[in-house]
Protein backbone atom coordinates (compact mmCIF):
# COMPACT_ATOMS: atom_id res chain seq x y z
CA UNK A 1 0.00 0.00 0.00
CA UNK A 2 1.03 3.33 -1.07
CA UNK A 3 0.69 6.13 1.05
CA UNK A 4 1.30 9.66 -0.21
CA UNK A 5 0.56 12.68 2.34
CA UNK A 6 0.00 15.83 1.00
CA UNK A 7 1.95 17.64 3.05
CA UNK A 8 5.74 17.30 2.79
CA UNK A 9 8.33 17.36 5.76
CA UNK A 10 8.01 17.80 9.46
CA UNK A 11 4.83 17.27 11.34
CA UNK A 12 4.20 17.68 15.51
CA UNK A 13 6.45 14.67 16.69
CA UNK A 14 4.10 11.66 18.02
CA UNK A 15 1.32 12.46 15.57
CA UNK A 16 -0.58 9.18 15.25
CA UNK A 17 -2.47 8.73 12.08
CA UNK A 18 -4.93 5.56 11.67
CA UNK A 19 -4.95 4.14 8.88
CA UNK A 20 -8.06 1.76 7.27
CA UNK A 21 -6.05 -0.95 5.36
CA UNK A 22 -8.82 -4.05 5.72
CA UNK A 23 -9.31 -4.57 1.84
CA UNK A 24 -5.44 -5.10 1.39
CA UNK A 25 -3.97 -6.57 4.46
CA UNK A 26 -6.00 -9.04 6.94
CA UNK A 27 -5.83 -9.11 10.67
CA UNK A 28 -3.30 -9.65 12.59
CA UNK A 29 -0.44 -9.59 10.18
CA UNK A 30 2.63 -7.78 10.65
CA UNK A 31 4.01 -5.17 8.38
CA UNK A 32 6.70 -2.72 7.58
CA UNK A 33 6.80 0.95 6.69
CA UNK A 34 9.03 2.26 4.19
CA UNK A 35 9.84 6.21 4.33
CA UNK A 36 10.68 7.00 0.45
CA UNK A 37 13.72 9.78 0.57
CA UNK A 38 13.31 11.74 -2.21
CA UNK A 39 17.16 13.55 -1.78
CA UNK A 40 18.40 10.17 -2.15
CA UNK A 41 15.76 8.11 -4.34
CA UNK A 42 15.53 5.50 -2.19
CA UNK A 43 13.12 3.79 0.79
CA UNK A 44 14.54 3.04 4.45
CA UNK A 45 12.90 1.31 6.91
CA UNK A 46 10.65 3.58 9.23
CA UNK A 47 8.89 1.14 11.18
CA UNK A 48 9.21 -2.30 11.48
CA UNK A 49 6.52 -5.18 12.63
CA UNK A 50 3.24 -2.87 12.66
CA UNK A 51 0.17 -5.13 13.78
CA UNK A 52 -3.00 -5.04 11.48
CA UNK A 53 -5.91 -4.88 14.38
CA UNK A 54 -9.68 -4.48 13.18
CA UNK A 55 -8.81 -3.61 9.65
CA UNK A 56 -6.93 -0.52 10.75
CA UNK A 57 -3.05 0.15 11.00
CA UNK A 58 -1.57 2.72 13.71
CA UNK A 59 1.23 4.73 13.22
CA UNK A 60 2.77 7.23 14.96
CA UNK A 61 4.43 9.48 12.90
CA UNK A 62 6.93 12.87 13.03
CA UNK A 63 7.60 12.99 9.31
CA UNK A 64 5.02 13.47 6.01
CA UNK A 65 5.94 12.21 3.23
CA UNK A 66 5.78 9.36 0.67
CA UNK A 67 5.63 5.73 2.28
CA UNK A 68 5.57 1.93 1.23
CA UNK A 69 3.13 -0.21 3.50
CA UNK A 70 4.60 -3.77 3.32
CA UNK A 71 4.69 -7.19 4.41
CA UNK A 72 7.61 -7.77 2.72
CA UNK A 73 10.92 -6.86 4.04
CA UNK A 74 13.72 -5.85 1.94
CA UNK A 75 17.03 -7.00 2.56
CA UNK A 76 18.91 -4.13 0.97
CA UNK A 77 16.65 -0.66 0.70
CA UNK A 78 19.35 1.16 -1.24
CA UNK A 79 18.41 -1.02 -4.83
CA UNK A 80 15.13 -0.10 -4.57
CA UNK A 81 13.83 2.83 -5.53
CA UNK A 82 9.95 4.00 -4.89
CA UNK A 83 9.27 3.91 -8.72
CA UNK A 84 10.47 0.36 -8.91
CA UNK A 85 7.91 -0.32 -6.28
CA UNK A 86 5.28 2.02 -7.63
CA UNK A 87 5.60 0.05 -10.75
CA UNK A 88 5.41 -3.64 -9.63
CA UNK A 89 1.96 -2.61 -8.12
CA UNK A 90 0.65 -1.22 -10.94
CA UNK A 91 1.85 -4.09 -13.05
CA UNK A 92 -0.01 -6.28 -10.36
CA UNK A 93 -3.29 -4.70 -10.23
CA UNK A 94 -3.33 -4.51 -14.16
CA UNK A 95 -2.80 -8.26 -14.12
CA UNK A 96 -5.85 -8.71 -12.07
CA UNK A 97 -7.75 -6.78 -14.07
CA UNK A 98 -6.96 -8.34 -17.21
CA UNK A 99 -7.45 -11.83 -15.13
CA UNK A 100 -10.73 -10.63 -14.09
CA UNK A 101 -12.11 -8.76 -17.56
CA UNK A 102 -10.98 -12.83 -19.33
CA UNK A 103 -12.71 -14.59 -16.29
CA UNK A 104 -15.92 -12.68 -16.37
CA UNK A 105 -16.44 -12.73 -20.20
CA UNK A 106 -15.39 -16.33 -19.96
CA UNK A 107 -17.95 -17.36 -18.00
CA UNK A 108 -21.10 -14.77 -19.56
CA UNK A 109 -23.11 -17.08 -21.60
CA UNK A 110 -23.66 -16.81 -24.83
CA UNK A 111 -26.55 -15.46 -26.48
CA UNK A 112 -28.67 -16.35 -29.55
CA UNK A 113 -29.17 -13.92 -31.85
CA UNK A 114 -32.67 -14.12 -33.62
Amino acid sequence: MILNFTHSGSIVAGTTVKIYAEKQFADRLILNLYLFNKEKNKLGLEVKKIEVKKGFVELTMSHASQYLLTRFTFKDTSLYSFLIIASIVEVRLILSLLIYMFLRRWRRPATLDK
